[in-house]
């Protein structure tokens, strides 16, 4: 059975803010890419479902999470 990841919500207004902003500013591929998983997840889509959208491997999704969760934006 696979992993249940999600992305945590954001702490405050400002933080949904600059996440929402990154898939659409000039910020690196990488940095986009990070943003589209993590806004994808507050969506309701699951790991799975994000890797195909995103072509990559669902593992690569669930660490971006925890990633995301444990340390916020500065990851």
């Amino acid at each position: 059975m696979p992993k249940l990841c999600h992305a945590r919500a954001p702490t405050d207004p400002a933080e949904a803010v600059q996440i929402l902003s990154w898939p659409t500013a000039a910020s690196p591929t990488r940095l986009q890419q990070r943003a589209q998983k993590i806004v994808l997840s507050w969506e309701g889509l699951r790991t799975g479902e994000i890797a195909c959208q995103l072509r990559c491997r669902p593992q690569t999704g669930c660490e971006r999470f925890e990633r995301f969760n444990a340390e916020g934006l500065g990851a």
